[in-house]
């Protein structure tokens, strides 16, 4: 019997050394999805970032986890890496916490994904499932409940640095320039009672994290007065001349005195987040001005750097497989430098192998070339002969692409250096593409090498900008010597504070009004007029809990009606404690129609009972009516009258009164039988 061809393997990634609880998620993805050949590498959390990576690569999986709950700091640098690259874009990132106040700089960090450690998997499976198998995810039959409950749902942005007047903040949420926003932050209230501020300069380039926007925030320091004219108004209603102007005057003065508390405590506001900003200078970092991104399909670089090597330089340093289709991302980061990496898929595994298939490219037709001693890399020697020439061409090629749409983009040129460029030259390629900018370097992409241009480029900058604002205070103390006789080039220099990742400072939000339509145990829809991006964001109720959106149908991010966007989102960031609390509040919601519908049934059952019992009682007291104008009829109306003496009722007549001391006239006798 010929047995089926055994399917390829699929990788799901796990970093951390607790492989007990990560079992349980393995058992679930075996007993759920038994028809897909899963493999689940385990990669120790106490190696460098960079080199996890680089193994991550290696494995192509499918879903990563990464645990937290150790080694955190490496952890979050390890989720940065991954979550701004290409290759990982498809790849769901999943983490753990101890607890639920770690969540928000795990999701700061870019992970899609982040549950407490505790008892419930199920939902550890089926989200990361949603992204990377949406058509074979097992959808759970879990009691849903039908809501339309408006909540406020929350975008967490991230504070680049604070100025005197201003922070630079980026984020998901779009917002119109000129209007004012209230942006929830961590800024001392003493110096800055106001979250609210003008919102200035939207940008969608030059971008530090992994947002859609960047903005410049504008303070208000303090929320003006309510200045209304009902004081004046209730004062022109007095009749009474001299009251009435006297009154007028009264609220008049009360309405400057309020405006001018409101100058005074904005003043003191100023003042006090000036001091503060300059106070907190000397303890912060530094600006890293210049911006270095390096591509590489291998990531070369990452084997060479050592503990602390890009926390301790002063440049930005991002690194990328690749490019993403179009380059959105070279405009979304504006990197002054752009360091490519030729054929970077040929990384230092194959670098001999690489070598002497150029010598045999090189060499003059008809040399005998001695095979490799080992049939396995004669065979990839072989393949690369046949394969350099061609992707050469290629290479040129995309260089050309990428130098077209750096020329069409606004005020930006950055130098582009080729590394691995052995078969042009600089000169060559400035002249053939029009681009001055363009250097290339024959040997292959080292980051000392790459961190050196840097250091060159900022030099040079800097020793720009010092000589134009030497020459600016030159000609100011010129033209005015006394006004501006203590003027030097620090005064020029924009007070910024750069704010560290894991600063508190650095988190911020903003909230907006969402619908809530439907919700369960796993997953919320909801409904918004905002066009939001598929991210993770976070809401107040019916707990705090995150939601990472997810298509609400293949091919669609959402479904609109009417303008109004109808979003599916999973649910996370919530503990086993708060799992249990949000399945008992799904059940009151998802019970609550069928709790309605018994009380609208006893409602309707009492009323009914309510009727049917005032009918009866009518229809008693109809009949006692009816029997007491039959006795009146007949004169028999319980009194000591005797129906066989006197005139009959109905004549008119009253009967002759008795004596009370006749025996025979009733007067002491009790109703007869049949009388009330």
């Amino acid at each position: 019997m010929v047995k089926p061809p055994v399917k390829p393997p699929v990788n799901i990634c796990y970093v951390g050394s607790d492989t007990g609880f990560f079992q349980n998620i393995i058992q679930r993805f075996k007993s759920n999805y038994a028809h897909i050949n899963w493999q689940f590498p385990i990669l120790k959390p106490n190696q460098m970032p960079e080199k996890m990576f680089l193994a991550l690569m290696d494995y192509q999986p499918k879903i990563v986890y990464i645990d937290f709950c150790e080694e955190k700091e490496r952890a979050l640098r390890l989720a940065e890496l991954a979550s701004i690259d290409p290759f990982f874009h498809e790849i769901p990132l999943v983490g753990f916490v101890e607890k639920k106040e770690d969540t928000l700089s795990c999701l700061g960090a870019g992970a899609d994904f982040i549950y407490v450690k505790g008892g419930e998997f199920h939902d550890l499976v089926y989200a990361p499932m949603n992204i990377a198998f949406p058509k074979q995810v097992i959808k759970p039959k879990f009691a849903t409940g039908k809501i339309s409950q408006e909540v406020e749902l929350i975008d967490d942005f991230r504070v680049g640095f604070i100025t005197p007047t201003h922070i630079h903040v980026e984020g998901n949420f779009y917002l119109e320039e000129g209007t004012i926003v209230h942006f929830k932050n961590h800024i001392p209230k003493k110096n800055v009672p106001s979250e609210n501020f003008e919102v200035q300069n939207r940008s969608e380039q030059n971008l530090y994290y992994d947002f859609n926007y960047s903005y410049d925030l504008e303070f208000k320091y303090v929320d003006p007065p309510e200045l209304t004219d009902e004081k004046e108004d209730d004062a022109a209603q007095i009749e009474d001349e001299a009251e009435r102007v006297k009154a007028l005057k009264q609220a008049k003065e009360d309405k400057r005195q309020r405006l001018a508390e409101y100058q005074e405590s904005l003043k003191r506001a100023q003042k006090k987040h000036k001091e503060w900003v300059i106070h907190e200078l000397d303890d912060t970092k530094k600006e890293k001005k210049t911006k270095l991104l390096i591509v590489d399909e291998s990531m070369r670089a990452f084997t060479q750097i050592e503990e602390d090597t890009l926390s301790k330089t002063p440049y930005s340093v991002h690194f990328q497989t690749q490019l993403d289709e179009g380059f959105t991302d070279l405009d979304r980061q504006r990197p002054v430098i752009l360091a490519y990496q030729m054929m970077g898929e040929y990384g230092p595994d194959v670098a001999e192998e690489f070598a002497l298939a150029q010598e045999r490219i090189n060499a003059p037709e008809g040399t005998q070339h001695q095979p490799h001693e080992d049939p396995d890399k004669e065979k990839l020697i072989q393949q690369m002969v046949e394969d350099i020439p061609v992707r050469e061409k290629e290479e040129m090629s995309y260089v050309s692409l990428l130098v077209q749409l750096v020329k069409e983009m606004d005020n930006y040129a950055p130098i582009v250096v080729l590394f691995g460029c052995y078969f042009q030259s600089s000169k060559a390629l400035q002249e053939s593409f029009q681009y001055p900018m363009l250097v290339t370097h024959a040997e292959n992409l080292t980051l000392d090498v790459c961190l050196n241009l840097a250091k060159i480029y900022e030099t040079r900058q800097e020793e720009k900008l010092q000589k134009l604002v030497e020459d600016k205070v030159k000609a100011m103390k010129a033209q005015d010597p006394q006004k501006y006789r203590r003027l030097t080039a620090t005064d020029f220099k924009e007070k910024k504070l750069f704010v560290k990742k894991s600063n508190p400072l650095s988190f911020g939000s903003i909230q907006t009004h969402v619908v809530l339509a439907s919700i369960n145990e796993s997953e919320i829809t909801f409904k918004s007029e905002r066009a939001l991006p598929i991210k993770t964001y976070r809401l107040k109720y019916p707990l705090d809990l995150s939601v990472h959106l997810v298509p609400i149908e293949e091919g669609k991010d959402f479904i609109e009606d009417k303008g109004i966007k109808l979003y599916r989102g999973i649910i996370h960031s919530i503990s086993e404690t708060d799992k249990k609390q949000l399945r008992q509040q799904v059940n009151e919601v998802f019970f609550e129609p069928l709790k309605e519908k018994r009380e609208k049934e006893k409602a309707e059952f009492d009323e009914l009972n309510a009727k049917v019992l005032k009918d009866k009682e009518e229809q008693k007291m109809s009949e006692e009516e009816k029997e007491r104008l039959a006795q009146e009829i007949l004169g028999v109306d319980g009194d000591t009258s005797n129906p066989d003496e006197g005139t009959p009722a109905g004549d008119g007549d009253s009967a002759p009164e008795k004596s009370s001391d006749n025996p025979d006239g009733g007067a002491d006798q009790g109703p007869k039988e049949g009388e009330s």
